[in-house]
């Protein structure tokens, strides 16, 4: 799980180490694909309004992290990007942790 920060796809210093604790994993385990799944999300606010991220963030973040990989040495072919297209219901507690990408390592 990569989590972002809200209408952004930057990965903070701490996502970073886990984009390389995945790739470490996935190497060293000899993954045969990685499933990488975006997602955005809305935030439920104090005043009850709700504030959604852009459309699309969910799938450019997962495009980005997958950039990231294949950079990294992950090859392409290996790389499965997904996306959730619809926000999942904000309930004011848990709406940054749907800020996300999930990465599966299918051995």
């Amino acid at each position: 799980r990569i989590e972002f920060d809200f209408g952004a796809d930057v990965l903070t210093d701490q996502m970073q180490r886990r984009v390389i604790e995945i790739l470490t994993y996935g190497a060293t385990a000899k993954a045969r694909q990685y499933v990488i799944k975006g997602y955005s999300a809305v935030s439920l606010l104090t005043n009850g309004q709700r504030l959604a991220e852009p459309p699309g963030m969910g799938e450019q973040r997962a495009r980005k992290i997958a950039d990231i990989f294949a950079n990294l040495g992950a090859p392409r072919e290996k790389l499965r990007v997904e996306h959730e297209s619809t926000p999942e219901v904000p309930d004011g507690k848990g709406d940054a942790a749907r800020r996300r990408v999930t990465v599966s390592v299918i051995l």
